[in-house]
Parts: C-alpha cells; structure tokens; sequence
C-alpha cells in the first residue's frame, strides 16, 4: 500500500473586528480540531498567534 500524500490546509484570520478575542479564536480552533477529527480527516497541527 502506498503512502497518501501530505497536504496541508492553512487558515488566517485577520482581526479586524473589535468584537472578536482571542477567546473567540481558541473556541473557534477547538471546533476545527473536534470536526477534524471526527471526520478522520487527519491530525490538527497547532496555531501560530502573531
């Protein structure tokens, strides 16, 4: 059986919006990490915050 390729998916998010906080976005990265893997789709890899 061969390898599957490795491919990445990488989302930005520009905070613009005085609404949004940093809680918003770690409650948001959590969702994407709980439907990942439920999907069986891969691993998550972690944030980068600048």
């Amino acid at each position: 059986m061969q390898n599957p390729s490795e491919q990445a998916v990488i989302v930005e998010f520009m905070a613009t919006n005085s609404k949004m906080s940093i809680s918003d976005l770690f409650s948001l990265e959590n969702d994407l990490k709980a439907a990942i893997e439920d999907a069986k789709l891969g691993e998550y890899d972690g944030n980068e915050i600048e």
